[in-house]
């Protein structure tokens, strides 16, 4: 069973969501990130149902399957800086402020650097990480220091996100000389 951030192995009330005044983005690439965690978050419970009760088709030109680009890289950020306008929304910004940081640092650095790499040239790769490390030094400078960071991610992780911060040139060369 898939867990995790995606809407759709989800049963959420209604009232819930239309509640919260937080919605999904059409046609945007990886928008469930900052609306399915919150949501989740304002439920009073929920259960886990190990059967098969939705079903979906993959194919190669729906927004999470087609290929890669900048532009879609880009909405990674987009989508990290909903997550945290929602949670300031509804004022659960200080509440959240580690978990927050956590997820940015998670799904910033560890998914999306590398995933970013795939099918895009040196130089826009180079562009995105400019972009990234910016986010993440407004978003999430204590990564390293995070209590989620430093329970749930490697220590080599957290050494490459923080060569990443130093030289994002050298980050990518590091990956490079692995075959990634």
């Amino acid at each position: 069973m898939v867990k995790g951030e995606r809407f759709w192995n989800k049963i959420i009330k209604r009232n819930v969501i239309e509640n919260s005044g937080i919605w999904l983005s059409e046609g945007t690439y990886i928008d469930d990130t900052p609306t399915t965690p919150f949501w989740m978050g304002l439920c009073n419970r929920y259960a886990h149902v190990d059967e098969v009760v939705y079903s979906t088709r993959a194919h190669s030109k729906s927004t999470s399957r087609a290929d890669l680009t900048y532009e879609k890289c880009l909405q990674h950020l987009t989508t990290q800086h909903r997550m945290v306008e929602n949670c300031k929304t509804v004022g659960k910004n200080e509440l959240l402020k580690e978990a927050l940081e956590y997820r940015y640092f998670y799904r910033g650095f560890v998914q999306s650097a590398d995933l970013c790499r795939r099918g895009l040239s040196d130089e826009e790769i180079l562009n995105y990480y400019k972009e990234l490390k910016a986010d993440l030094i407004s978003y999430a400078p204590g990564f390293a220091k995070n209590t989620y960071v430093k329970n749930r991610i490697s220590r080599k992780q957290i050494i490459l996100a923080e060569v990443f911060i130093k030289s994002p040139k050298l980050y990518n060369s590091l990956l490079k000389s692995r075959g990634r």
